[in-house]
């Protein structure tokens, strides 16, 4: 077990773990917790494929300015809780937790993106492996994650369900106008979250920004676009508008040179 093992380090400023050996590892509960002037983590050649326990992880690092846990096999944790719980709070742009990092096994993620990157993020993207079929608390998961920046929250595709205990799950979440990105499993309307694909109403409203369905076949049902995607002009979300112009109008450049 690692848990604990740098908490409350306060004077910490840079540290270079990347070749610690946590191939054996089980357990990092709150193992940063409370390094609050640690600007530099290097844990990216980390191996976690036993780690069943990482709450509270990167808890209160509010300085960190990045992190990359691209690296990162979470397939056998079970606890997320606080993870990232402020982690980065003046000083980190963006994060992308990349394709290892896997969650279905995960039952807790309460708080773990809470007041995270609050006043610095611009973007956080988890993976296309972010399961959430057997997650049962999400309680504060997102509360003002990048509150005063961030522009884009992307959920990915497997995040497919939203845990009946959720109270304030995405609470001042983004700055005003920010665009979360989601699949349409849990996509009731650009304002509105339901539960899971076989909710017929919704159940958390988010009026910060909208919600973009991930999928395409949202736009289908609603007859918005053609089922042959041949008005794909036509997706009614700014940003998704403008790069699938841009794409089509590159693709009839290159048609018309071969």
């Amino acid at each position: 077990s690692l848990s604990y093992m740098f908490e409350n380090c306060t004077n910490l400023e840079k540290l270079n773990l990347s070749n610690f050996d946590t191939s054996q590892v089980t357990s990092m509960i709150s193992m940063f917790r409370g390094c609050g002037n640690l600007t530099e983590l290097d844990v990216s050649k980390w191996n976690t494929a036993k780690v069943v326990r990482m709450a509270g992880l990167f808890d209160n690092c509010k300085k960190l300015t990045t992190l990359n846990v691209s690296n990162f096999d979470t397939s056998n944790v079970t606890n997320m809780l606080g993870m990232f719980f402020g982690t980065g709070y003046t000083a980190m742009t963006s994060l992308d937790l990349g394709d290892k990092f896997d969650t279905s096994k995960v039952t807790n993620m309460s708080g773990m993106f809470m007041n995270f990157g609050t006043t610095a993020i611009t973007g956080l993207s988890l993976g296309n492996k972010f399961y959430t079929s057997k997650v049962t608390n999400m309680t504060n998961m997102f509360t003002g994650c990048g509150k005063t920046a961030m522009i884009s929250l992307d959920l990915g595709p497997a995040f497919t369900k939203i845990a009946t205990t959720n109270t304030d799950f995405i609470t001042n979440c983004g700055k005003s106008g920010a665009i979360i990105y989601a699949p349409e499993a849990i996509f009731q309307d650009k304002n509105n979250f339901k539960l899971n694909t076989d909710a017929t109403t919704s159940a958390i409203s988010y009026t910060r920004g909208t919600i973009n369905p991930k999928y395409r076949t949202e736009w289908i049902k609603e007859g918005t676009i053609k089922q042959d995607g041949s008005d794909l002009e036509n997706i009614p979300f700014k940003e998704t508008n403008l790069y699938v112009r841009k794409v089509l109008n590159v693709y009839e450049k290159y048609k018309n040179l071969y």
